[in-house]
């Protein structure tokens, strides 16, 4: 067989699929896509047609960063880029520089409107409010939008029909009206997707009532009070201050839940509003629970009444909880509601001390004392306990214990803790020959102690 020259050899690079090369160029940043264009013949060109731009300030830093230096790049490449259209156009930059402008940035956010961008991220550091060109506010392509540590003058009329993902995060709104108008259905009609953090709303209401919604996360340590009514939501990962007002169709929508409050309870409003939600969640799947949550339900006298009798489908919990009784007894009355549940994980916070002045906790022992919940024959499908930050206190004990005469087919229960804490567990274990009695509770769990 004769062997071919060089020259006569095929050129595998230069015949790559258009699907292949774009998949290769997204894991580049564009200076490194540009000197792709050396490799064969067919890339001479390569970045005239680039669907996938993602400017970085970053990838040019030396000494210091050189804004004149990427300003150029950025320029030429739109010069040479051809009447293809954009799917992601993606911008992290800072204006505060005499070599790179608002004018410059509001140019090539006008070049991805005009070249259909679908994908749009911009992170933009400014000391100022910053005016973006009005075709911005009313693409009619863009499917993602996410922003970043940006001050934006919204203008009256903002429009994003095709827009399914948003995320503000850092984002300063200076007019008290903004917020709502631009996650409202007339502005977004196909939202899906919308997460808020550590925004500046300039508001202490909101009100979201999105019908396409699906997902939700809010992370707002300042919102006093949020209202929400979407009943195509999915899934909510919420961590406000207060326990939000949630309609009750919201509520039987929600298959996956993660909701933390920042502040603990001071009415017996908020512990209403906080049982509200809980027993409204009869079709979730996966919930996730944080301390100052069980504490809000510790105070409601009327749980056990109204709690319903079986979350059929819930399989996963996650909890974080104080070592109290209050919340130990909470967390059994809970349990005896989920005959289907396999997965349990249990954080428990300490320093309960310090934390009791801050809760203005109310003592619910008497109450709780006089409903304990005898043992039943109810967590036949649990198969693995986590206990993070176990200690070994009388109520995380008892909460052990509960669970083991429950749980007739668990797998495996596991305990962690600092390294701080091993050697105490170990000596409340043997002390209370609890461990012991553990295994005798349940012979066939693996018990482990890390």
């Amino acid at each position: 067989m004769k062997k071919h020259s060089l020259d006569q050899k095929i050129d595998r690079i230069s015949y790559l699929p258009n699907e292949i090369r774009g998949h290769i160029f997204s894991f580049l940043s564009l200076k490194d896509v540009v000197k792709t264009s050396i490799l064969s013949k067919q890339w001479e060109h390569v970045c005239s047609s680039l669907s996938d731009m993602k400017f970085d300030l970053s990838d040019f830093t030396r000494i210091k960063r050189d804004t004149g230096e990427f300003r150029d790049f950025v320029d030429e490449l739109m010069l040479r880029h051809d009447n293809s259209d954009i799917k992601r156009f993606s911008l992290n930059t800072k204006v505060d520089d005499k070599f790179l402008t608002s004018s410059h940035v509001n140019a090539w956010i006008s070049f991805a409107v005009r070249h259909k961008v679908q994908i749009f991220y911009l992170w933009k550091f400014s000391k100022r409010v910053e005016k973006l060109p009005l075709c911005f506010f009313t693409c009619s392509t863009i499917a993602e939008l996410s922003l970043f540590y940006i001050k934006i003058e919204w203008p009256t009329v903002v429009k994003f029909p095709s827009l399914k993902y948003f995320h503000l995060y850092g984002v300063c709104f200076y007019n008290e009206n903004t917020i709502e108008q631009l996650i409202s259905s007339c502005t977004c009609p196909m939202l899906e997707d919308l997460l808020i953090e550590h925004c500046d709303l300039a508001v202490e209401t909101l009100s979201i009532s999105i019908p396409s919604l699906k997902f939700l996360k809010l992370l707002e340590e300042n919102l006093v009070y949020f209202n929400l009514a979407s009943s195509t939501l999915r899934e909510i990962n919420c961590y406000c201050c207060e326990p939000p007002n949630i309609s009750s169709e919201t509520l039987l929508s929600l298959l996956s839940v993660d909701c933390q409050f920042l502040q603990g309870p001071n009415s017996t409003d908020h512990a209403e509003c906080a049982s509200k939600i809980l027993i409204g969640l009869q079709n979730v799947k996966t919930l996730s629970l944080g301390s100052n949550f069980i504490e809000f339900i510790s105070r409601d006298h009327n749980l056990a009444a109204y709690l319903p009798s079986s979350y059929w489908s819930l399989k996963d919990l996650q909890l974080d909880i104080y070592s109290t009784r209050n919340h130990v007894q909470v967390i059994k009355l809970l349990l005896r509601s989920c005959p289907n549940l396999q997965i349990v994980c249990i954080e428990i916070e300490q320093d309960i001390k310090e934390l009791t002045s801050v809760l203005n906790m109310t003592n619910m022992e008497e109450y709780w004392k006089l409903n304990e919940l005898p043992p039943a024959d109810i967590l036949n499908k649990l198969r693995t306990v986590e206990i993070k930050f176990f200690e070994g206190s009388w109520s995380e004990l008892h909460l052990v214990s509960y669970i083991l005469q429950n749980a007739k087919f668990l797998e495996k229960m596991s305990f962690s803790c600092t390294f701080r804490q091993q050697e105490s567990v170990e000596r409340n274990l043997r002390k209370s020959d609890m461990l012991t009695a553990f295994t005798k509770l349940a012979p066939n769990v693996a018990i482990l102690l890390s």
